[in-house]
This record gives C-alpha cells, sequence and structure tokens, in this order.
C-alpha cells in the first residue's frame, strides 16, 4: 500500500491464502496509450488506492473519483457517485472524504453511501479488511475490529464508533495492511497492530509471551529521520526518510530485506511515494521513474521474465509518475499523461476492459 503525507492510499490482504491467477498472461505490448492533448487531460489522476483482491479506486484533480476491479466487479472504471471527492480508500468497504465528510458503502452490497458520523473535517481515510481509520484534526480515529490491537486505544475490543487512537498528534497520512496500522505524525512514523513479523518496527516479533503478537498501543518507529511517507503491506512496512527507503517486518529475499528495524534499501534511489505490495515494493523515484522489486509473478513488477527478479527494476515506458498503488497481483501508477497498470487481470484489475494479465505496462480504458 502506498501512503504520502498529501493523502491516503491503502493496501489490503485477505489472508486467504489464495494467491493464483486464472488469467492468461500476455507477453505482446501493452494497449496504447492515449496521444491527444485531449485525452490526456481528460482524467489527471491525483491519487490511488487499491485492495487486496484486486481492486483500484483513483481520485482526480478534478474531484471525481472512479473505482474498477474486483470489489466493483468492473473491468473499466466506473464513476463515484459522490463529489467532490478529496480522498478515497477501498478495502472491506469503500469511503470517500467529500468536503470533510466520511461516506462509505459495502463492497458488493446496494453499494449506497452512508454518511459516517464521528468525525468532523476529516482529511485522511484509510480501509482495510475490517477496520477503518480517518485523520480530524491533526487526530486518528479508528473504528472496526480489534482484536489485534489495530484500532490503537490500548484495548482489544471492537469498536462500533470512531475511537481517538492514543499516541500520534498532527497526523497527516494513514497507511493499513490486514490487522497493522501506521500514521505519519509531526514527521515521525507511529505504528501498531498486528506485529507477527515484526511489522511495527520495534526490533521485535511475535514471540509470545515476552513479545506479544499484538501491541494495541502505537509507538513512534526509531531509526527513521524525517517521514514524508509509508505504507504496510503483506506484513512488511516501509517509511519515505529524507528521500531514502526505509523497510522492514516480514523479509524479501529477492531485495535482502530481513530485519526487524528500519533498513536502508539504496537500489530504490531517492523516492518520493512507495506502495507495497503482497509480494512486492514499488517506488516513485525523484526523477518521475517507476521502480519496483521483489516477486514477478503474473508481471506485477512492470517486466517480463522470470518470476524470481534478484533486483530492483524500472518500470519501463513510465515517466513522470505522480502516484503509485501495487496490491496482491498487480500494481498501477499515475502519471502526467495517463494511468497505467500491470500485473495480474482475473478480476479486471488493469482497467483495460480485459481479463488479460500483462508484464508490462497497459493504459487504463477511460470513459468515452
Amino acid at each position: 500500500m502506498i501512503v504520502t503525507v498529501s493523502g491516503v492510499l491503502t493496501y489490503m490482504y485477505t489472508g486467504s491464502g489464495s494467491d493464483r491467477a486464472t488469467s492468461t498472461v500476455a507477453t505482446g505490448p501493452p494497449v496504447a496509450a492515449p496521444t491527444t492533448a485531449r485525452e490526456v487531460n481528460r482524467f489527471p489522476v491525483a491519487r490511488l488506492s487499491t485492495s487486496g483482491l484486486g481492486g483500484f479506486c483513483a481520485v482526480l484533480t478534478t474531484g471525481r473519483a472512479y473505482c474498477w476491479g474486483q470489489e466493483v466487479t468492473s473491468f473499466t472504471p466506473q464513476l463515484v457517485q459522490i463529489s467532490p471527492v478529496e480522498q478515497i480508500s477501498i478495502g472491506w468497504v469503500t469511503c470517500v472524504i467529500s468536503r470533510g465528510e466520511v461516506w462509505c458503502w459495502q463492497n458488493h452490497g446496494d453499494g449506497k453511501p452512508s454518511k459516517q458520523d464521528g468525525v468532523v473535517g476529516a482529511t485522511a481515510i484509510a480501509t482495510s479488511v475490517h477496520t477503518t481509520c480517518a485523520i480530524a484534526g491533526g487526530d486518528v480515529y479508528c473504528l472496526g475490529a480489534n482484536s489485534a490491537g489495530t484500532v490503537g486505544d490500548g484495548t482489544h475490543e471492537t469498536r462500533d464508533a470512531p475511537t481517538k487512537v492514543n499516541g500520534p498528534v498532527g497526523a497527516t497520512a494513514l497507511t493499513l495492511d490486514t490487522s497493522t496500522a501506521c500514521a505519519v505524525a509531526s514527521e515521525d512514523l507511529w505504528c501498531w497492530g498486528d506485529n507477527t513479523f515484526g511489522q511495527l518496527g520495534d526490533g521485535t516479533k511475535a514471540e509470545p509471551p515476552d513479545h506479544p503478537v499484538n501491541r494495541p498501543t502505537p509507538a513512534k518507529v526509531v531509526g527513521l529521520g524525517r517521514v514524508t511517507g509509508a505504507s504496510t503491506g503483506g506484513a512488511r512496512t516501509c517509511a519515505i526518510s529524507n528521500g531514502d527507503l526505509f523497510c522492514w517486518g516480514r523479509s524479501m529475499l529477492q531485495l535482502s530485506l530481513d530485519s526487524l528495524t528500519p533498513t536502508v534499501l539504496p537500489a530504490f534511489g531517492k523516492v518520493t511515494a512507495v506502495s507495497v505490495g503482497q509480494e512486492s515494493i514499488c517506488a516513485i523515484r525523484g526523477d518521475g521513474a517507476v521502480v519496483c522489486g521483489g516477486d514477478n509473478r503474473w508481471g506485477r513488477l512492470g517486466v517480463s521474465g522470470e518470476p524470481r527478479i534478484n533486483e530492483v527494476v524500472v518500470v519501463k515506458g513510465i515517466s513522470e509518475a505522480t502516484a503509485i498503488a501495487a496490491n496482491v497481483r498487480s500494481t498501477c501508477a499515475a502519471t502526467v499523461a495517463t494511468t497505467y497498470c500491470w500485473g495480474g487481470n482475473d478480476a479486471g484489475q488493469l482497467g483495460d476492459g480485459t481479463t488479460t494479465s500483462r508484464k508490462e505496462p497497459t493504459s487504463v480504458r477511460w470513459p468515452i
């Protein structure tokens, strides 16, 4: 999942263990990108959000929002019936912020948005499997299932109403994995919830009774400088500190990542945004290029070749990237010109109108 200080982009993993594609894999060229000025300017994306099952949402600079893929049951972007949208997050539910109000609806349900009381003047929103969090007035509020302490109120009690998270002050951004949450606050990173693989970054992992599986009270992640973005997914967490990418949590052999505390990944270079998928990490470099590392099944790193690639790769054909979002099987990146997706496409998560997986970027097919 990706998250930046200007907004929130989320990642969710279902934990079902079903990590297989049913679609074919295309090795030919991707769908051609828009070429006219009119096409380029019609759908300028400001933010991207993704879920673990394969849904994506985009917020345009115009305030409109579109979603496609698994949770939307659509192979092309569908307009969200709320406007203007400042923030969007897709998970078990989809939530948006419109004029500071939070509206949510059940995916695969009736799709009817309902206003969420208890949070006024919201500036960021994040959803996962069973928990939703928002920022208002610099404070973090969460509700939902709390068995892993994901609500962050020091308990394991389910909360049906927004509950203030203990600790972070001056919060600007959120990121949620299945049961792990982090917030960027006053240029620090605070994390809480599930710590099975050490994704909270405190140097421990679940080793009961000395080190419990969960931590229901947020704590600062030490070893980082000025934090400008963070993402958690697949039981790993990454943060951008002074332009460098630091990651920790569940090991990723392709990137030689095996640490319970923040460890810099120099191969990514200086980055401005990051998204952690289930088995991949993608980032936007300072020059606007997209770089990815990890497992390349379904082509989710954006390159042809073997599933195991032991290096960080530059995704060809993408420049001037502005947003990035990675999930279990696929990745999308917004650029100044258009939006591209690649990887698994069994649920239409590439937004190109097909269920054909792509090992190279393909343009999202926006409404005519």
